[in-house]
């Protein structure tokens, strides 16, 4: 290895650092938004990946470290009580529907209000929730205020498991 090639290496692996550290920068100014998602750095080995290689020792193989993307980690968040009782939270996989001037976008940030006609919208975006209808078409949620349901008493409750 010569010493052009090692400060090639070196130089490799301070640009990744760097990459790094925005995307940790990022993820850190985020933690706290609504529907957050946390990045993270995709990195490849710049290695020579010829067959005669892998005879070489490692030494002699190492080129550095390249940055090949960032891809969002869709893990569950944890769920949190606001108080609210119009936010809402998705446990697990998917995504709300919301309608923008735009068309329909998904989000997992569920911080919604009830507007004074009823329609369910985000608290930042005013973007309205989306529900599939009878017909499977998609349509904006609309709760009526004024409509209640009457108290039903519960009459059987089943329970199964082990002890």
């Amino acid at each position: 290895m010569t010493i052009l090639s090692s400060l090639n290496t070196s130089l490799t692996s301070l640009f990744t650092f760097s990459k790094s550290l925005d995307v940790i920068s990022d993820n850190l100014a985020n933690l706290n938004s609504a529907g957050f998602k946390a990045n993270e750095l995709l990195l490849r080995d710049l290695g020579n990946a010829s067959p005669e290689s892998f005879s070489q020792s490692y030494a002699e193989r190492g080129q550095g470290v390249e940055v090949t993307g960032t891809i969002r980690r869709f893990t569950q968040g944890e769920l949190r009580q606001t108080g609210t009782d119009t936010h809402l939270a998705i446990d697990g996989s998917g995504f709300f529907a919301v309608m923008t001037p735009d068309g329909i976008r998904y989000t997992r940030a569920g911080q919604f209000q009830v507007d004074a006609e009823g329609k369910f919208v985000d608290a930042v975006s005013g973007a309205v929730l989306q529900r599939l209808s009878d017909g499977n078409d998609i349509a904006n949620l609309v709760i009526s205020r004024t409509r209640t349901s009457p108290p039903q008493a519960t009459k059987t409750v089943a329970l199964s498991g082990n002890l």
